[in-house]
């Protein structure tokens, strides 16, 4: 799917009140960063008064290169009305889902609070 492609169904999207759009995986390539960073400017924030801003969120995996290629990506996007930037990981709403979760131990998916105040793990 290309940038604009992705960028459409967006804003589709936020048109029918979706609450958080994962709008890629800005690490795999420049062209799914620039599209991820597209979602966040534009569907990201309010352009028309009245009009419904999705949260935008970016997918990584658990490495610091990942991580940082997303938050560059996302952080264009309105923060909302809590606007909780935590300087150490530059928002408060970090999710942890892991692939083929079938074959992580039982005892490790619930541990809880894997982040430390965020509000979904």
């Amino acid at each position: 799917m290309t940038s604009e492609e992705k960028l459409d169904i967006a804003r589709q999207l936020a048109k029918l009140r979706v609450d958080i759009i994962q709008a890629g995986f800005p690490a795999a390539s420049q062209d799914d960063f620039d599209a991820v960073k597209a979602i966040a400017l534009e569907v990201g924030n309010a352009v028309e008064p009245h009009s419904y801003v999705p949260v935008i969120c970016g997918l990584s995996r658990g490495n610091e290169k990942d991580i940082q290629a997303a938050w560059d990506a996302i952080w264009f996007a309105d923060p909302h009305e809590d606007g909780g930037l935590r300087p150490e990981l530059g928002c408060d709403d970090v999710k942890f889902s892991p692939e083929d979760a079938s074959r992580f131990f039982t005892k490790f998916l619930s541990v809880h609070g894997l982040v430390p105040g965020s509000s979904r793990v």
